[in-house]
């Protein structure tokens, strides 16, 4: 689970695509697109006004490909953490809402912290984790029993030892890495959509170069 949460596309990466005037229009595509393209008037006003079939592939291409992007774009709004979505980086968060921030705020993002320090001792990947597990199957290695209460107590005091811009930026670089997989989901989406929408371009792009070329090669004979 960890290599997915640090290989998968952070929410700040995402936000990237996710606050593009691209993506925003796209939301409002499914719902208009569905009526132009599918309603029985509209359907037949295309396929009289495009090049037949031929034009009218790249139509539904794109819109499919807006309608993905829009998928993408609903599951980026309702699961991106608000902080990575206003502000972008922990930085950016602490530098804007440092002086207004409430205490019991500030007090949840050190709980977090706290909570995912003990996570990182209890770690299986944690060679101190791995010696309490032998010293419980063998004590006479001499692993001292607190010794995990030791190195819990070091991660609270390192938290709390944090000032206010420190909290909120580790707070931000923290929840930048949840929900790997709907990271990964939102991450295909963006992907396919664009790639959806791109293809009828590129065939456009294509046919307009070309018809260029075959008008201008003449003009060298």
């Amino acid at each position: 689970m960890l290599s997915l949460k640090r290989t998968v596309s952070t929410w700040e990466t995402l936000r990237v695509a996710g606050t593009t005037p691209f993506a925003r229009a796209a939301v409002a595509v499914p719902v208009l697109g569905y009526f132009i393209l599918f309603g029985e008037s509209a359907n037949t006003y295309f396929r009289l006004t495009l090049d037949a079939e031929l034009s009218l592939w790249r139509v539904y291409w794109l819109y499919f490909g807006f309608t993905v992007v829009a998928l993408a774009q609903v599951l980026f709004n309702w699961y991106c953490p608000p902080e990575i979505k206003q502000h972008g980086t922990g930085y950016e968060f602490a530098a804007r809402e440092e002086r207004t921030i409430n205490p019991d705020r500030i007090n949840k993002m050190q709980e977090l912290l706290i909570a995912q320090a003990y996570a990182k001792v209890r770690s299986d990947s944690d060679p101190d984790f791995q010696r309490a597990r032998e010293f419980e199957h063998d004590p006479k290695q001499g692993l001292p029993s607190d010794h995990y209460a030791v190195k819990l107590n070091h991660a609270r005091a390192d938290v709390r030892g944090l000032d206010l811009p420190q909290i909120m930026a580790r707070y931000v670089d923290a929840i930048d890495v949840q929900k790997p997989a709907t990271r990964l989901i939102v991450t295909y989406l963006y992907a396919t959509g664009l790639a959806l929408v791109l293809v009828p371009t590129l065939a456009t792009l294509g046919q307009v170069i070309l018809s260029a070329w075959e008008k201008i090669v003449p003009l060298f004979q």
